[in-house]
């Protein structure tokens, strides 16, 4: 398997945090658990995991009673993604190997796998009618 590159799996943290400000239909700035489980029946697959897990991610650093999810709370709990879930393993900067994505938590292992689904999808097959010499 090739390594995935940090910055791939960095836009997919970024991706599930421009889901989750999508979801906010109010305008208000808040992102309830309703509105989240609204947005998430857009969703399907490897995307819909993440940004559930990834809300939960979020709303869970900030355990207090009745707390809301807000754009400052998406932005600081990516930036702590990126350095504590997927920079910490791969200790060697050279991207993230098989071994280092098995260390990885749940929500940065969901991460990996949109970024690998991304990036499937951005490269084109080769046309059949191409012959090749």
């Amino acid at each position: 398997m090739s390594r995935i590159a940090k910055s791939a799996v960095y836009a997919s943290f970024d991706h599930a945090a421009a889901l989750l400000r999508a979801a906010d239909t109010g305008h208000d700035g808040r992102i309830s658990r309703d509105e989240v489980r609204q947005a998430l029946t857009q969703l399907s697959g490897t995307e819909r995991e993440l940004a559930d897990m990834f809300y939960r991610f979020v709303d869970h650093r900030d355990a207090a009673r009745f707390a809301k999810v807000t754009g400052t709370d998406l932005d600081k709990a990516v930036a702590y993604a990126k350095t504590h879930l997927v920079d910490r393993c791969d200790v060697n900067h050279n991207g993230l190997s098989a071994a280092e994505i098995a260390k990885m938590s749940r929500t940065a292992q969901l991460a990996v796998a949109l970024a690998k689904e991304t990036k499937a999808a951005a490269v084109p097959a080769a046309p059949e009618s191409v012959q090749w010499l």
